[in-house]
């Protein structure tokens, strides 16, 4: 997930990713499934770095008491925003970074053709395992080697049990209401074929 030296792996269901391979002679027609799967695209927080981001299409919420946002895919063209970061008040360190993830740039199914024992065959290849907003935080003050970011769904051992992208419906908490740091509500409200719309709440 992520180029720039960037490796977060996670578990996705078992058998979920099909593809279709098609022999066009009608001698085989099968569907496989890949166990492995590689999301291509660089990070939104990445492309930022990089100064391959207008500034216009990137908010930071320093205070988000209620801010809804619509979110497009950063490898998409266009005027929308990509990127929403969250400073974290509890560790100066940290910002909370939202993107959207969809099939566009190098997560776009490929299709692969090919001949074996002279039956040609096709297969399409799907990078990104799932399509939705994911959220994670970056430790701003760390190098790529040293694990600078840190996946919703990763409980803070470097250990990823769930799939971090979330479809619509999902709500991500960060923080305890009253705590130091207060307390952060990232939800996934509803997701159209050029956006998704996202709520996010600070509470002290």
């Amino acid at each position: 997930m992520g180029l720039m030296g960037f490796e977060m792996n996670f578990p996705v269901p078992p058998r979920s990713f099909a593809f279709k391979v098609d022999f066009p002679s009608g001698f085989v027609d099968q569907t496989g499934h890949d166990r492995d799967l590689e999301a291509r695209e660089m990070l939104a927080w990445s492309r930022w770095q990089l100064g391959w981001l207008d500034e216009a299409r990137v908010a930071c919420l320093a205070n988000p008491i209620d801010v809804t946002v619509e979110l497009g895919p950063a490898a998409a063209t266009g005027d929308d925003l990509v990127m929403v970061a969250i400073p974290y008040h509890a560790d100066d360190r940290l910002v909370i970074v939202v993107e959207r993830r969809r099939p566009v740039g190098y997560d776009r199914p490929e299709t692969v053709s090919g001949i074996v024992s002279g039956v040609p065959y096709q297969y399409t290849d799907h990078p990104l395992p799932a399509e939705g907003i994911m959220v994670y935080l970056v430790r701003a003050d760390r190098y790529s080697r040293e694990l600078p970011l840190l996946l919703s769904t990763d409980p803070g051992d470097g250990e990823v049990d769930e799939q971090p992208i979330m479809p619509p419906g999902s709500t991500w908490w960060l923080g305890e209401r009253g705590s130091p740091g207060g307390q952060y509500r990232i939800e996934v409200v509803s997701s159209a074929p050029a956006t998704d719309t996202i709520r996010v709440t600070f509470r002290p």
